[in-house]
């Protein structure tokens, strides 16, 4: 994130995306009911973020076990990164 904090346009994007997405808290219950109908989610989380951690992933999988799947890369909080493509590629989730 100290990245971003560099430059003023930088930071303003931040507390952009911040303010934007602090009020958004999809319904975890529905989404559940909705991959048990045949749609499969494929979360992946960044083994060193620190804003949304894996665990929050792995409690959401147990809604539905057998529709969602938690994938942790060597990443933090920023995941589209070619290092997580290529991954992602590898593993046949992109």
């Amino acid at each position: 994130l100290l990245q971003h904090m560099q430059e003023k346009h930088l930071r303003q994007l931040v507390h952009d995306v911040w303010v934007a997405f602090r009020l958004l808290e999809p319904d975890l219950g529905r989404v559940a009911e909705q991959a048990q109908g045949g749609v499969t989610l494929h979360l992946v989380f960044g083994r060193h973020d620190r804003v949304i951690r894996t665990e929050q992933g792995r409690k959401f999988q147990q809604l539905a076990p057998q529709a969602i799947t938690v994938d942790e890369v060597e990443a933090g909080h920023v995941l589209l990164t070619p290092a997580v493509a290529r991954y992602l590629v590898e593993q046949d989730l992109l």
